[in-house]
């Protein structure tokens, strides 16, 4: 805020009345800085994103559970079947 004092003073000095110059910053003040991100902010949205980071981990350990699990089936099914093979051939031979 000390800027915006420093360039109605500058303004002053040019011959703006002080009521304009208070006026034409305190506008332009508001243009600049109305879509600014306040530190607030910044800390909700790191909040925000942290949850959904920690939702997404958590999605993606779940899938490779699954994914872990159905090849641990797919591999004992294969093992079951080369032993049955196994057998089958030692008996036939």
């Amino acid at each position: 805020m000390q800027n915006a004092l420093d360039y109605v003073k500058m303004l002053e000095e040019k011959g703006v009345p002080k009521e304009q110059a208070e006026a034409t910053v305190s506008v332009i003040h508001s243009m600049i800085y109305k879509d600014f991100a306040t530190k607030n902010d910044l800390e909700k949205l790191e909040t925000r994103m942290d949850h959904k980071f920690d939702v997404l981990e958590q999605k993606i350990d779940y899938r490779f559970k699954q994914l872990e699990d159905r090849m641990t089936i797919k591999l004992g099914g294969m093992l079951t079947l080369f032993v049955a093979m196994v057998v089958a051939i030692q008996k036939i031979l």
